[in-house]
């Protein structure tokens, strides 16, 4: 969908700016584009499955889970590595190495959230690959999610939304649950995405979510929208923080909703070819623009003091942008997509009932 790959840029774009250490970028609240990540998905996943139901009759969990692996696991285990030969390798910046160590065991077992609140050796940060951590919340999204709505709710499908509705609520409420519940409150968001998704499905709730794509409610939300995101770096602090998270992701939830329903013509700008080919390539860029950050940031470094902050903090992130999507790039051609058409190729012989080739035989 070229709407959803150019919202998916420009949640990229904002990511990037949250972990730059030259200049000060707070002010844009980057970190809503990870927020933006888990509705998309929460969307898309329940998109996508309901599309197959409606097709096939039911949602086949081992032909949904052969995408997933395929589409997630390659690339960003091939990241791990890289990680591990410029730590342990390369002896590049192997004061990380004790840290890398400690957090290994979540990242190669799709923990990463755990360290990323709770620490390893003491630490908070200078965790490597800490942001991998909304991978980690995914992924258990995408094993849960389908079972609860697409096996357990299959004859009951009328009781979908009001569930969602109902988890919507207790995730919401989830960092009250005690030290570990910030740790389910991101599947708020995610399910956001989900609700959008069911309602867009039904006829009856359709109809009356299209309301939110005329002129009025649109500004209304775009304004409501845009103002959470820049006032929310000024309270970041409890007892504020929550709420505006909250009111974020319903705001972008609604957002999300009036853009799906509106007339393609009014919304091509999103689906510009640029940000499409930067929303392609946005998983590829997540995990390998921290790296690129650090490459141009030691490079600009020997700058400092002879070129303003002002020149030096835009071409920071000019240089690790255009870095990443250039390793992001190579690692589609060479490695995601031809992966992802395996995926493809394996489940759609799962939903045929076509007994698979062996790995050995299958001609390349």
């Amino acid at each position: 969908m070229p709407l959803l790959d150019g919202i998916r840029a420009i949640s990229i774009l904002l990511t990037i700016t949250v972990h730059a250490h030259i200049g000060q970028w707070s002010w844009l609240a980057g970190e809503r584009g990870v927020t933006m990540f888990f509705i998309l998905s929460g969307y898309l996943i329940t998109f996508l499955a309901l599309r197959e139901e409606r097709e096939n009759g039911r949602l086949n969990l081992s032909a949904f889970y052969v995408r997933r692996t395929f589409r997630i696991f390659p690339l960003y285990y091939i990241t791990v590595a890289v990680y591990a030969v410029l730590i342990y390798g390369l002896q590049i910046r192997s004061d990380k190495a004790a840290n890398f160590s400690g957090a290994l065991p979540y990242l190669l077992t799709y923990l990463q959230e755990i360290p990323f609140f709770f620490g390893v050796n003491g630490a908070t940060s200078n965790i490597p690959l800490f942001h991998s951590w909304s991978l980690g919340i995914e992924e258990k999204f995408y094993l849960v999610w389908p079972v609860l709505i697409f096996v357990c709710l299959r004859r009951l499908r009328a009781w979908r939304l009001p569930a969602c509705m109902a988890m919507i609520a207790i995730f919401a409420w989830s960092p009250h649950f005690g030290r570990y519940g910030m740790l389910l409150f991101p599947y708020f968001h995610i399910l956001v995405g989900c609700a959008v998704a069911i309602v867009l499905n039904e006829a009856r709730y359709f109809a009356i979510a299209r309301t939110l794509s005329s002129r009025l409610w649109l500004c209304a939300i775009l304004l409501i929208f845009a103002a959470v995101q820049f006032i929310s770096p000024l309270y970041t602090y409890w007892p504020f923080q929550q709420p505006i998270d909250i009111l974020y992701s319903l705001v972008g939830g609604l957002l999300l909703a009036a853009l799906l329903t509106l007339e393609s013509a009014r919304v091509r700008i999103l689906a510009h070819p640029a940000l499409v080919f930067i929303g392609r390539l946005s998983y590829g860029i997540y995990l390998v623009h921290v790296l690129c950050l650090n490459v141009s940031e030691v490079a600009l470094g020997k700058l400092a003091g002879s070129v303003s902050v002002l020149v030096l903090a835009p071409l920071n992130l000019v240089i690790a942008f255009a870095l990443a999507t250039a390793v992001a790039l190579a690692f589609a051609i060479a490695i995601e997509r031809p992966l992802i058409r395996m995926g493809h190729r394996i489940s759609g012989e799962i939903l045929a009932g076509r007994p698979r080739p062996s790995i050995v035989t299958e001609k390349t």
